[in-house]
């Protein structure tokens, strides 16, 4: 390291990174590392402490639990951040365009009405799509997961927080598999158990 303060404190420094380009240089929590830069020995894996869609709130949350969803799966966002997006939006795109949404506004620039139908159509889906962006690791996970729906997690250098049974409470599909998402979704069991549990934790 070229830092000499760094260098000599390395011991008793400890970073909490929010920042998705993190590389784990030094020891700490940070919300995504690809797995060839994770190690348990010094790094820890965080949520984000704080939400991007700030019209994820406790009333769209509580109105999660009387909503019915009407599609197996969507999609909204873009495909500009990773190829397995655009690959994934290829495949299911011709025969489910009614569930999938490519919206390419740059981020941290979607005005209130893009921010409502996020979370529209979120409510409106038993399993939500959640592809890597331009890191292992997506805001839509947690937001998904905040609004009592099952996230299918697509990102192959996708690094777990410890701790969660997410085995239990998500899907995961290799970035190859992208094609077979509907027979996959269709095929899972747990997904009532699974916004029952999660809308009673909230």
């Amino acid at each position: 390291m070229a830092n000499h303060f760094v260098r000599r404190n390395l011991d008793k420094i400890y970073t909490v990174n929010c920042d998705d380009v993190a590389r784990g240089h030094l020891p700490g929590c940070y919300v995504s590392l690809d797995k060839k830069c994770f190690d348990s020995r010094y790094h820890r894996i965080c949520a984000y402490p704080y939400t991007y869609n700030e019209l994820i709130t406790p009333s769209s949350i509580h109105s999660a639990s009387s909503a019915v969803p009407r599609k197996l799966f969507s999609f909204r966002g873009t495909v500009k951040s990773h190829p397995v997006r655009r690959a994934m939006v290829a495949a299911l795109s011709p025969q489910y365009d009614s569930a999938i949404h490519v919206v390419n506004t740059t981020f941290h620039s979607h005005s209130d009405y893009e921010k409502k139908a996020f979370v529209d159509s979120i409510l409106d889906s038993k399993f939500v799509l959640c592809p890597r962006g331009w890191f292992p690791v997506t805001y839509r996970l947690f937001e998904v997961m905040e609004l009592g729906r099952c996230p299918v997690i697509i990102s192959d250098q996708w690094v777990p927080i410890q701790g969660i049974p997410w085995d239990e409470c998500t899907i995961q599909v290799p970035e190859v598999d992208v094609g077979n998402i509907p027979e996959i979704a269709s095929s899972a069991k747990s997904v009532g158990n699974f916004h029952r549990e999660m809308i009673a934790s909230n």
